[in-house]
């Protein structure tokens, strides 16, 4: 999109110069996103003029609201995150480019009707399940219509989603790995229901969004939320401040669409799990993106031993709420007996400290808290049916993250981390509620039923 000329207004109360209108340009992204704000700080007192000339234009633009008005009075209502830099014409005429959060445009009119439509980053499948019809070229009769297999639908807690391809037949001529940037590539819509607000609507679809992160092994994100009328028309619309890596970072998919309807089965039974523990699953299921877009293989482990960790959690209590002995965190706490233990161990050195001592019996709270990691990732793989690894392939995380050193004495780098992936890959996928097909490279080229599978991530 071309720059649009804007009038920007903002309140410089707080550096004492009032509400100020600069004409500006505002620039977009390969996406049609509003990121920067070119401005022209004209008529600017000598300290603020002074401030942007130094490059200093941050400490009283930044974290303002601004409003920008177009030409026809309409107006984009964002915030100056901070100003990239500078340059000046004249003394008295700085301009400065600023770096834009999240955007807002129109007014919502209750009551709402029409829809809520999500611009989604980094979607490609293989094959969706719906088709859409196309008009017959130019000349030809309506006969002559084509069709587009570009649809699936989503039925989420009694609310229906479309998920449409928005770049059907409109491949990059370069190899995809080359593109460098987030691409907008999926619409995802839903009808608008009685209460919804925008955040109310954009937490399921970013619920949504995480699931296709996982199951395409893409970073998608829901960056831009518009509402459509009845008559087709956008009204508002919300720019979102999020993180997408690019388009071009990706890994295996774990559960792309190979048979009709395989991706929406996963959707829809992951989808409860997920909205019932957002504050658990979102970042879950974001450092797991971390593990495929990440080159370094010492990197990869280290996520994928801390997402090990963070299930293992899940399964790991007890109904007593001990690991050892409900009573023994009190008996710890008892003066008698910490005198005793200082006593005793003070008999193996004159350099032995009572901090030491109050280490040690912190160290027997944390066993008694919890089980070790390889104890806990036993119990998780049991409570999924699945095979539980050795503990000689989960003994490489101690050194891992210690040391920062990888020692495979048993298996080659490549085969131990795609087994690892497998391991955390098909845990998420039980805790999910999944059994359909599902895919890990360390297993070959084709995916695993998981309904049919008892699978054993690691032997040794």
């Amino acid at each position: 999109m071309e720059p649009l000329d804007v009038t920007a207004v903002v309140d410089l109360s707080d550096a004492g110069s009032g509400v100020r209108e600069f004409p500006g340009k505002l620039l977009f992204d390969h996406n049609d996103q509003a990121v920067e704000l070119e401005l022209l700080l004209a008529g600017l007192d000598k300290k603020l003029t002074e401030k942007a000339l130094a490059d200093e234009a941050s400490d009283f633009l930044g974290g303002k609201a601004v409003s920008l008005r177009l030409a026809d009075r309409r107006e984009i209502r964002t915030t100056i995150k901070g100003v990239a830099g500078s340059r000046f014409n004249l003394p008295a005429e700085v301009f400065v480019y600023c770096v834009l959060g999240n955007a807002e445009f129109g007014t919502l009119v209750q009551p709402l009707q029409g829809a809520w439509s999500f611009r989604l980053t980094n979607v490609k499948l293989r094959r969706y399940d719906l088709t859409t019809q196309t008009p017959a070229p130019p000349g030809l009769p309506d006969d002559q219509r084509g069709w587009t297999l570009d649809r699936m639908t989503l039925n989420l807690g009694g609310r229906g989603w479309e998920l449409k391809d928005e770049l059907f037949c409109q491949a990059k001529k370069q190899r995809e790995a080359n593109i460098q940037v987030p691409l907008v590539t999926a619409s995802l819509r839903t009808p608008v229901h009685a209460h919804d607000t925008p955040e109310s609507v954009s937490r399921d679809a970013d619920a949504i969004a995480a699931l296709l992160t996982l199951a395409l092994a893409r970073s998608v994100q829901a960056v831009k939320l518009e509402h459509v009328d009845t008559g087709g028309n956008c009204d508002w619309w919300r720019t979102r401040d999020l993180v997408a890596y690019a388009f071009g970072q990706f890994g295996f998919p774990a559960v792309d669409n190979w048979e009709s309807g395989t991706l929406r089965s996963f959707i829809e039974h992951a989808y409860p799990v997920v909205a019932a523990d957002r504050a658990w699953w979102l970042p879950t299921l974001g450092r797991f993106m971390q593990v495929h877009v990440n080159p370094c293989l010492e990197t990869k482990a280290m996520l994928l031993y801390m997402l090990a960790d963070r299930i293992a959690a899940k399964f790991v209590a007890r109904p007593t709420g001990a690991e050892i002995d409900a009573d023994l965190d009190k008996k710890l706490r008892g003066r008698e007996f910490r005198e005793q233990l200082h006593a005793l161990l003070g008999g193996l050195s004159n350099n032995w400290k009572k901090q030491r001592t109050d280490n040690l019996i912190g160290v027997i709270k944390q066993w008694n808290a919890g089980p070790s990691f390889i104890k806990g990732i036993t119990r998780a793989c049991q409570a999924l049916d699945l095979k539980p690894p050795g503990a000689k392939f989960l003994g490489a995380r101690h050194r891992l993250m210690h040391l920062g050193e990888l020692h495979l004495p048993h298996v080659t780098p490549e085969s131990f981390w795609t087994e690892l992936e497998a391991l955390i890959l098909f845990l998420m996928l039980r805790m999910l509620k999944y059994d359909g097909l599902a895919y890990a490279a360390h297993y070959g080229c084709h995916p695993i039923r998981l309904r049919d599978s008892v699978i054993q991530c690691a032997s040794t």
